[in-house]
């Protein structure tokens, strides 16, 4: 698939190149499969990529969702500590726009949803926990079988065998990247009550 070609990747480290260059804010980009792209860096590692991450170390960033023909991507991450918030959302239309300048095969649909301030992103991340509780066979405290027929935008998630800790963020990516129309909240009460529909 396009989003996980050496080509999409490139492309991602030219925008954030591009986007660090001009406004000087670090930005880093983190596929749905582990991978993490910044300006230097390309890593596919989820343990190094976790730990090069945390080094970076953004107390205040937004999450721009990234979706290549209404699936989700991944998120580019912004380090937000020196940018007035009435400039977040800019920074969203100024890398959807690059990268639908950067990518050649115009035939995708590229956009960028609107940004997740770090605290609601934890408010989501628990959200998603309670929806992923909802499984019949618990395999330990807070941690749910990943079904063998799953996949991650056509790929098999079982091919390199993930932790569990990288099933439960697949659920909850699969989750988000089939309700992409819909809006997301983070009051799931209701939706868990009704089968989440």
């Amino acid at each position: 698939m396009y989003e996980y070609s050496s080509k999409f990747l490139n492309d991602i480290q030219r925008v954030t190149k591009t986007f660090q260059d001009l406004t000087k804010n670090n930005i880093v980009f983190t596929s749905v499969t582990g991978t993490v792209v910044d300006c230097n860096t390309l890593l596919f590692d989820s343990n190094v990529s976790l730990d090069h991450l945390r080094k970076l170390g953004f107390k205040n960033y937004f999450l721009f969702p990234l979706a290549v023909n209404c699936s989700l991507s991944g998120f580019f991450i912004l380090d937000a500590s020196h940018i007035d918030v009435d400039f977040i959302k800019l920074c969203g239309k100024y890398i959807e726009t690059s990268l639908k300048e950067i990518i050649s095969d115009k035939s995708n649909q590229i956009i960028i949803l609107d940004p997740i301030e770090a605290s609601k992103a934890s408010s989501l991340a628990q959200s998603l926990n309670s929806i992923l509780s909802i499984s019949e066979a618990p395999t330990g405290a807070g941690v749910y079988p990943l079904p063998s027929n799953f996949t991650v935008n056509g790929n098999n998630a079982g091919d390199s065998s993930p932790s569990d800790i990288e099933k439960n963020i697949m659920m909850a990516l699969k989750y988000i990247n089939s309700n992409l129309e819909k809006s997301l909240t983070l009051n799931f009460k209701n939706k868990l009550a009704t089968g989440l529909k």
